[in-house]
């Protein structure tokens, strides 16, 4: 029988959280023929037995070593057999029948519209809309919101908690207002890779996920090529998945320290991969000047402080 949905999720230390993801799969999932294809990154709190166990029909790839996100989802799109691919994170959990909603919009709509991805809404524990899309890195509009992350945490905490109510609050409202036309989908730039939806063709055409990458902005790249080849990508209505963005990196500081170097360090390779030399190396050395702040945050160790720094003038 032909599998509609290859289901892939890559998986570093969640054991509870892709736990709670699979079981989410298998009791909201009718309807469809599909298949769950895990990829662990070498996890060390029990994932592995824990899905050979508990959920024996998924195909789990156990791997030796953390590779990354990219890479672990290109490696599981080797084994898939679906039609369409579908990029879930291990922090997420569905709430409705989302993978046949997905793709009964892509069985509809493919012959008149020219689709890269689909997305959906993504929400909070709160079941509030949380990061669910976002627009292509800008030269401009980053070094601007670099030097606004800045000043807010010099304002203290309660302020930027403030802003950051303010801020989630506008652009919850911004994202609904595109369906009030009754409209079921609408354009952005990229849709972000915890829910991602793709033709197995396409994404195979396109080289799949850039290796280059280990964490952040692999789906951003991607996306970016599909605008330059004219194919949409298109956040719809309907499906409804809890995204928790949680990653287990330790402690809250390492925790803290490892996403923005991976998210520094992912940015720098967009830059230079799609923007001349010139613009490459201007946006480095302003980004390093206005994070020079962040390095003698107390609140990170010396240690942290000296990783970050290292990590913002290593060449790529």
């Amino acid at each position: 029988m032909p599998m509609d949905v290859s289901i892939i999720i890559v998986n570093y230390n969640t054991k509870e959280l892709i736990s709670n993801c699979i079981q989410s799969i298998y009791e909201k999932t009718i309807g469809i023929n599909y298949e769950i294809v895990v990829v662990d990154n070498a996890s060390e709190d029990g994932s592995q037995q824990m899905i050979t166990q508990d959920f024996k029909i998924v195909k789990l790839i156990k791997l030796n070593e953390n590779i990354g996100f990219g890479r672990a989802n290109n490696y599981a799109m080797t084994v898939s057999k679906g039609k369409y691919l579908f990029f879930l994170n291990s922090d997420t959990k569905l709430k409705n029948n989302a993978v046949k909603i997905f793709y009964d919009f892509m069985e509809m709509n493919s012959s008149t519209i020219k689709i890269g991805a689909i997305g959906s809404l993504l929400l909070n524990e709160k079941g509030e809309i949380c990061h669910s899309s976002g627009q292509f890195p800008q030269f401009k509009n980053d070094i601007i919101m670099a030097v606004k992350t800045k000043i807010y945490s010099l304002l203290g905490e309660n302020l930027v908690r403030k802003f950051k109510a303010r801020f989630n609050y506008f652009y919850k409202k911004m994202e609904k207002n595109y369906f009030l036309k009754n409209e079921s989908f609408y354009h952005v730039d990229y849709i972000t890779g915890a829910d991602l939806f793709v033709l197995a063709e396409t994404f195979i055409n396109f080289g799949g996920f850039d290796k280059q990458y280990f964490m952040y902005f692999e789906e951003t790249d991607l996306q970016y090529k599909m605008k330059q080849n004219d194919y949409e990508r298109l956040i719809i209505k309907g499906p409804e998945i809890y995204h928790y963005e949680s990653l287990s990196f330790g402690s809250a500081s390492k925790k803290s320290n490892l996403k923005r170097i991976y998210s520094d360090i992912s940015r720098f390779l967009y830059y230079k991969k799609n923007y001349n030399k010139l613009i490459y190396y201007l946006f480095r050395f302003i980004f390093f000047i206005i994070q020079l702040f962040p390095v003698f945050n107390i609140s990170y160790t010396k240690k942290e402080r000296m990783d970050y720094l290292k990590n913002l003038l290593k060449p790529l």
